[in-house]
């Protein structure tokens, strides 16, 4: 029987209030789980199909596909990683009513269970087996939950982790609590780790780390797994203990180092870079740092033999759930010294993008088909480029082969679009390109600027689409809905010159003057009906700006003005008025020369 008040009504009913919004679309709840305690939590909860629940054990990238191609439906989706390492979904993660990343403890306290500060450390390893067996027992019964009823022995699992992964502890305290023994009978008989000694701690770290080692590689490999058979923890209990200690070891963020410290000595003493080295598959991620190492480099020299673009897209798509699942293992992703898995997740990604869109200019008919695909998709085939030629730190020499691989088939796609896009241009006329100029867009935002909706304009100079669309990103990264979206705008000649940049002006592209006037030292000159000056310098526009809308003195900023923290007192609607200008170089030079990773250095 369910209790009315059991930790499943409530978790029910949290997802409830999430789907049950009003909302433009059917509503989307993400359940983020990088410990991978939640899911079966979930999978109880939705028995009663009170919901619909996306569990699987699934790449994101095949995830993301399954989404973006079945019918929209409230639903939750749980994806077994931190909110910040969510990667191909990160799409829907953009647009999802409600994003969930919650410890047990956090959500015992919202249910309204507050576990004790003191008892925390000691009871939080052991909730997950506690949430499923108590998942319907009435909130009473968890108030029974103390350290006194939930661990009785003398050396419990907690004290043989600190052992295992404290550096330089010694048996001494034990040896004098008349304890020693009780702790090797359990390390030998519910582990299955060797015999310690009580003169030599250190030594016993180590060979027991290695049968942590040896024996996750059988889990992990069972169809090709080491001979050391005399380091291989039985089947059974004393296996599924180890490799929980292990998990623990793994993750625990004050013990994190000391494994990585330990782990290169542990695979010393074993075969493991062997084994690796002669494994005709890539399994899923070890916890043996000598063979992860092997591995990633096996993967390397097999991509630096692939003389074709073809080919290597090819077998990087094959791997990529592979690269990817390493990536997120320990030395891909907590190690301090990690074993560069994320190139390969980058260069299959990029590889992908380009292959997916190899021969796209060839559907297109019009101007706008070009547009269309450019501001839907193609916008991340340049950022794909652009990584693609950035020098990546700690960058793998082996890879280099590869990258230029893609390097070149980057170059050939950007030559081929260009090429294209430049034939359709000629052939057609500017006004007949269904989009307003950039000014014309914003006019609206401009004239309705309030008091009470005050509105402040950003004006980058070389801002891309693309990197518009990485600004809107970062703005929406985090928020519970979109709050930055990205409408494209056409402009008569890049917007990063003299010439094009009035057409940025809100609302008069289509009074624009241009003449060419006959002196020494001016190439133009752009006018409007009821202004005196020439807005193709940046002062004349800012005085067109003052004087058209009555702005007051200190209404016109830059990007430097507003990241001042000595200023942000004085940016309010009482100091500057219902509309501001902000102007920012930090994309563009000034010398004619856009910065092309000038992102980056605005990220930072």
């Amino acid at each position: 029987m369910t209790a009315p008040d059991s930790l499943r009504n409530w978790l029910r009913q949290e997802i409830l209030q999430v789907l049950n919004r009003r909302s433009p679309q059917p509503p989307l709840l993400i359940w983020c789980d990088p410990h991978r305690i939640w899911k079966e939590l979930l999978q109880a909860a939705a028995e009663d199909n009170s919901f619909e629940l996306w569990a699987e054990d699934t790449h994101e990238l095949i995830l993301r596909e399954k989404f973006y191609k079945t019918p929209r439906t409230p639903r939750v989706v749980w994806l077994p990683v931190s909110r910040d390492d969510i990667t191909y979904f990160k799409i829907f993660e953009l647009q999802a009513e409600a994003v969930k990343q919650l410890s047990l403890p956090e959500a015992l306290s919202h249910y309204g269970i507050d576990i004790p500060s003191d008892y925390r450390v000691e009871l939080e390893p052991i909730l997950p087996a506690h949430a499923k067996e108590w998942f319907d027992y009435p909130k009473e019964s968890w108030k029974e939950l103390t350290p006194g009823n939930a661990k009785s022995t003398l050396v419990d699992d907690e004290k043989i982790l600190e052992f295992l992964a404290t550096p330089g502890l010694n048996f001494d305290h034990l040896l004098a609590d008349n304890r020693f023994s009780i702790f090797a009978r359990r390390v030998v008989e519910d582990f299955g780790f060797p015999e310690p000694k009580p003169d030599n701690a250190e030594v016993w770290r180590i060979q027991a780390t290695a049968s942590l080692l040896v024996t996750d590689a059988v889990t992990r490999c069972p169809n090709h797994p080491p001979t050391e058979r005399d380091r291989i923890i039985p089947e059974g209990q004393q296996r599924e203990a180890a490799l929980k200690l292990l998990d623990r070891w793994q993750n625990q963020i004050n013990l994190i180092d000391y494994f990585e410290q330990l782990a290169p000595q542990a695979d010393n003493q074993t075969t493991l870079q062997y084994w690796a080295n002669h494994l005709n598959t890539i399994p899923i991620p070890l916890a043996s740092q000598i063979a992860e190492t092997t591995l990633f480099q096996k993967e390397i020299q097999h991509l630096s033999t692939i003389q074709t673009f073809e080919a290597l897209v090819k077998t990087l798509e094959s791997r990529a759930v592979a690269y990817q699942t390493h990536a997120d293992g320990f030395w891909g992703h907590r190690a301090k010294n990690k074993v560069c898995w994320n190139h390969l997740v980058k260069l299959a990604m990029n590889a992908s993008l380009l292959y997916q869109h190899n021969q796209v200019e060839q559907q297109w008919k019009t101007i706008m088909d070009a547009v269309n695909w450019f501001t839907s998709q193609g916008w991340q085939v340049d950022r794909a480029g652009e990584s693609l030629f950035q020098e990546a730190t700690e960058f793998p020499n082996g890879l280099i082969h590869v990258r230029t691989l893609l390097r070149q088939a980057y170059l050939r796609h950007l030559d081929r679009i260009n090429t294209t896009f430049s034939e359709l241009l000629s052939n057609a006329s500017l006004e007949s390109l269904p989009l307003p100029f950039a000014g014309n867009a914003i006019a609206s935002n401009v004239n309705q600027a309030s008091t009470k909706e005050p509105v402040a304009v950003l004006v980058l100079d070389g801002c891309r689409y693309d990197i518009g669309c990485r600004l809107a990103e970062l703005l929406n990264q985090g928020e519970p809905t979109q709050r930055a979206e990205v409408t494209p705008a056409k402009a008569p000649i890049p917007s990063i010159t003299a010439l094009g940049m009035p057409f940025c002006l809100p609302g008069i592209a289509d009074k624009l003057q241009v003449e060419f006037p006959e002196r020494p030292g001016s190439y133009w000159r752009v006018t409007v009906d009821g202004f005196p000056g020439d807005l193709s310098q940046a002062e004349q526009r800012r005085e067109w700006l003052r004087k058209n809308y009555k702005l007051k003195e200190k209404s016109i900023l830059t990007v430097r003005d507003v990241l001042d923290s000595d200023s942000h007192d004085a940016i309010n609607v009482k100091n500057l008025g219902k509309l501001i200008f902000i102007f920012g170089d930090e994309l563009d030079d000034h010398d004619d020369a856009l910065q092309p990773f000038g992102l980056n250095q605005l990220h930072h």
